[in-house]
């Protein structure tokens, strides 16, 4: 619609002078739009509307609303349908009738329009999908871009109370999808989180929410609906081309969906679970994304936390589904010398068992043993001698075991080396 139009529209119906969509307007939509209304087409109505189409975008040629188009044709229950979706009841005609107005001698929608509005606030009003409420306070002055103390947009709140027809008035209102409360969290990650919000889910990704946005914890929509075991979600999540492979602490997709695997009861969900392994391994799926820029892996992340039943678990879970024993992160360190750095000794142990190289060197030309010995853990050095290691490798710098154990002090590893074997670099 050309500015001349808008402006028109804008003294004659109170519409907005510039709707967001209007830059590139869709006259085919408006036209289809149109001819739902005409012949009383509902599901198209609201197929359109889901879909973007602005429910007070001014109707060719009247330049009136839909829904004045409605009421001045009788159309009862289509009135009803957008109002539901958000359609503006303050808006009027070129005679200067309203909504209404027009409604009078229509019993349900005179009753609609003259129900005692409930005193409350805008977040209360789009939590409880209160349409009626929320034109209200808009009309009073009230903003769509309001946001609460815990930085929810009105966006979150309206998926918070499930219901489509509010959700899709504010993402048609141009409300950011993408928008993050105070722990990062997006509107769609608050959709994943329920079970009962699967239409809610659908809508978002359609509207193009961004899959793979994450929260202040580095959780993505898919690692917090498989975390959830939303199944459903999941699923459409990974069709629709979230990343199989993005890391989230410890965490990665396919990690996640194994552990969901072991503490699953249902043999149907066993059964979906293992078909979304399937999936994911058919798709390239791994365990080994880093995600900063150390490159850590997520089994470098557990063997720098403590020997925990929980991080022990994991490394037993990650080494399962393949995870690289050797891989090697930014100045070139294994999961293994990390665990000898650390003094962790159960992981220590598992990386031995799984067949870890012992005497990599890192950048700087450090061995395991060598972190071992410099950090003062006799069993980690214990374990790593036992199993093998080259007690007397030396760095470029002709630095070994033996010379770091004497020049840190340590005289009971310098001692334990000596009589395994151990000589001056």
């Amino acid at each position: 619609m050309g500015f001349l139009e808008h402006l028109q529209s804008r003294i004659i119906l109170g519409t907005y002078l510039y709707e967001p969509h209007s830059a590139s307007y869709d006259w085919e939509a408006m036209l289809q739009f149109k001819n739902a209304l005409e012949s009383n087409d509902h599901e198209q109505i609201k197929t359109l509307l889901l879909e973007g189409f602005c429910v007070d975008t001014p109707l060719i040629p009247s330049h009136e609303t839909a829904l004045i188009f409605a009421l001045r044709h009788k159309k009862r229950s289509m009135a009803l349908l957008l109002l539901a979706f958000g359609a503006s009841p303050y808006v009027h005609t070129v005679e200067g009738f309203t909504p209404k107005m027009l409604s009078k001698d229509q019993k349900t929608l005179c009753d609609y329009f003259n129900r005692p509005l409930v005193q409350t606030d805008i977040f209360s009003a789009v939590h409880k999908a209160d349409m009626a409420s929320l034109w209200a306070l808009l009309h009073q002055g009230e903003s769509l871009d309001s946001v609460n103390a815990k930085k929810q947009t009105l966006l979150h709140l309206a998926v918070l109370s499930n219901d489509s027809a509010m959700v899709t008035f504010l993402l048609n209102k141009n409300l950011s999808i993408d928008a993050q409360d105070k722990f990062g969290h997006t509107p769609l990650m608050y959709a994943v989180l329920s079970f009962e919000r699967m239409k809610i889910v659908a809508l978002l990704i359609a509207r193009g929410a961004t899959l793979d946005q994450r929260n202040y914890n580095h959780h993505t929509a898919l690692t917090l609906g498989i975390k959830k075991g939303h199944l459903d979600a999941v699923a459409l999540l990974i069709r629709q081309g979230a990343c199989l492979n993005i890391r989230c602490g410890i965490h990665t997709p396919l990690a996640l969906l194994q552990e969901q695997l072991e503490l699953a009861q249902s043999p149907q969900t066993k059964e979906r679970l293992r078909a979304l392994l399937v999936y994911f391994y058919t798709h390239g799926a791994h365990v080994n994304a880093t995600a900063d820029a150390i490159k850590w892996t997520a089994l470098h992340l557990c063997a720098h936390y403590y020997d925990a039943p929980f991080y022990i678990s994991s490394i037993k879970r990650l080494l399962a589904l393949g995870a690289h024993v050797d891989a090697t992160d930014a100045v070139g360190r294994t999961p293994l010398m990390l665990s000898a750095s650390f003094g962790r000794t159960q992981s220590l142990k598992l990386f031995i068992h799984a067949g870890a190289q012992l005497d990599i060197l890192d950048k700087y030309g450090w061995t395991a043993l060598m972190l071992a010995v410099f950090n003062n853990h006799l069993e980690c050095v214990m374990l790593l001698v036992d199993a093998g290691c080259d007690i007397n490798r030396s760095s470029h710098k002709e630095l070994n075991a033996l010379k770091i154990a004497r020049d840190q002090k340590h005289t009971q590893l310098a001692t334990y080396l000596k009589l395994h074997g151990a000589q001056e670099a």
